[in-house]
């Protein structure tokens, strides 16, 4: 069914209590130190508006996050002087954490160390910006559409992705 994650549930995923994050269900797996979600400066995704396991345009998987942005962040302070905006490769990584929090949710869960989310060899993607994070921004919503899901041998999640500043 139909879920979101308050603060509280997310910060959960930073200090590896699925338990905290997810419910009941994750709450006594046999994991002493699951993969996290990043933390710290790459505290990308603050809340989790909905997760819907067959959401989606393709019936497999959506998932909407939004992120809190203020103008002295250290990506906006950090990028150029006179182009204070959130970096494009760091409006890919925002997505790449939402998905993340998507797969913990399914149940694609390790050890750290032994498990990793990253690219899957010879699928290439694809970054466009057609708008931009700035200063003034207040808010970051990020939507990704599962577009193919599976395991060979490996799994694997294939999606699209959509970021909004302020809608």
């Amino acid at each position: 069914g139909r879920l979101s994650l308050d603060e509280r549930a997310v910060d959960a995923l930073r200090r590896g209590d699925l338990g905290a994050a997810f419910g009941s269900e994750f709450a006594h797996l046999p994991l002493a130190n699951p993969l996290t979600l990043p933390g710290g400066r790459m505290t990308l995704v603050h809340r989790v508006e909905t997760i819907e396991p067959e959401g989606g345009r393709f019936g497999l998987g959506l998932i909407r996050a939004e992120a809190d942005i203020h103008p002295d962040d250290w990506f906006i302070v950090c990028h150029f002087v006179d182009d204070r905006v959130m970096p494009g490769t760091l409006m890919y990584e925002c997505c790449l954490h939402t998905l993340r929090v998507f797969l913990m949710r399914m149940g694609w869960i390790g050890v750290d160390g032994r498990v990793a989310y990253e690219p899957r060899p010879g699928v290439g993607a694809k970054l466009r910006c057609r708008g931009q994070v700035v200063e003034t921004t207040r808010k970051a919503t990020y939507e990704i559409t599962i577009k193919e899901i599976g395991y060979g041998p490996e799994p694997f999640a294939i999606a699209d992705a959509l970021m909004y500043a302020d809608g």
